[in-house]
């Protein structure tokens, strides 16, 4: 079984490819954290979905891919026949593969609609994602002040009507000139994506070292205790280095070298580096000493919204099914 999940015989061209392909799913679980301004009581809600996202990963990435690599050879025939002809759209699945071995009728059928409510799921998630963003950096004074703007329910309508502008660049997917230029496009968000996940595990690093200065990390201050956080940190600062040094690794094959590839494979970190410094410099601003990080500011006025909203929900009786969507959740 373990040989029809892994290849046999593995090189260092295989373990680039492998650490590549799957960057984009690693995004997802870091986007829980821009919900935390608009949920009731964060510090309780967040910490739950942080743990059930564990859970549903394990479940559905780890026990999904096991499941189907059992069944599902890398050498399966009409998957190489899919790859090797272009064929679109899940025809590429392994799982669509899988469930024609297994000659379930209609079941690839039902993978292709799980696909297009995942894509719809995935789009609806980055337009949150990118107008709560730009509101915040526009809030901050990093983005242009328009994007400020609040419609009377609360939600920076201008920041949802640019982020959804992006939408139509699946546009260039109908030719294959502008086809290579989304794959550039994916190339650079992917790897602004990755960064995200770099960027978090320094500032981790640095809010553990602020807590441990001020006498914070041990006792109810934190409502969560995350168990081997700094090793998990470094491990995300060493991997994900590593992954975006080697994500054009192709370029440096013999006949492998275009100048244009390499640009887009490395043109967020440069963004990234140059937009940092930038700032730094027009600004003038300074790195937050561990003694002079601020984890007071409008503490008693969130305490007192979260014992609010507690004495809220204690008073409201919940039926059945709220109890089992508790315990699902």
């Amino acid at each position: 079984m373990i040989g029809r999940i892994f290849p046999i015989h593995w090189n260092k061209h295989q373990i680039c490819s492998l650490s590549n392909w799957p960057r984009f799913t690693i995004v997802g679980p870091d986007y829980i954290s821009l919900m935390s301004g608009e949920v009731k009581s964060p510090r309780k809600v967040l910490p739950k979905a942080c743990r059930s996202t564990t859970f549903r990963l394990l479940f559905f990435y780890g026990l999904g891919a096991f499941c189907v690599g059992t069944i599902c050879a890398s050498d399966d025939p009409d998957l190489l026949t899919a790859l090797k002809d272009g064929g679109g759209g899940a025809a590429k699945s392994p799982y669509v593969a899988a469930m024609k071995r297994m000659q379930i009728p209609y079941f690839g059928s039902a993978v292709n609609a799980g696909v297009l409510i995942s894509l719809l799921s995935t789009a609806n998630t980055y337009v949150y994602t990118v107008s709560r963003s730009l509101h915040g950096l526009a809030v901050a004074g990093q983005a242009p002040k328009v994007f400020r703007t609040l419609n009377r329910n609360g939600v920076p309508y201008i920041a949802v009507i640019f982020a959804l502008c992006f939408g139509c660049l699946s546009y260039l997917q109908v030719s294959a000139g502008t086809f290579r230029v989304i794959g550039w496009w994916v190339s650079i968000t992917t790897t602004s994506q990755i960064l995200n996940w770099w960027v978090m595990a320094w500032t981790f690093l640095a809010y553990r070292r602020a807590l441990k200065a001020q006498d914070l990390d041990k006792g109810d201050f934190r409502p969560v205790k995350m168990i081997h956080g700094i090793f998990a940190a470094w491990y995300v600062i060493v991997i994900v280095g590593l992954t975006m040094i080697f994500q054009g690794y192709s370029l440096f094959m013999p006949g492998g070298w275009e100048g244009l590839n390499f640009f887009f494979s490395y043109a967020a970190m440069f963004v990234f580096l140059l937009a940092g410094a930038s700032w730094k410099l027009i600004k003038s601003t300074k790195m937050v000493k561990p003694l002079e990080a601020d984890f007071d500011s409008d503490i008693d006025v969130i305490t007192a919204y979260e014992v609010e909203v507690e004495a809220e929900e204690m008073g409201k009786p919940k039926s059945r099914s709220d109890k089992i969507w508790d315990l699902i959740m």
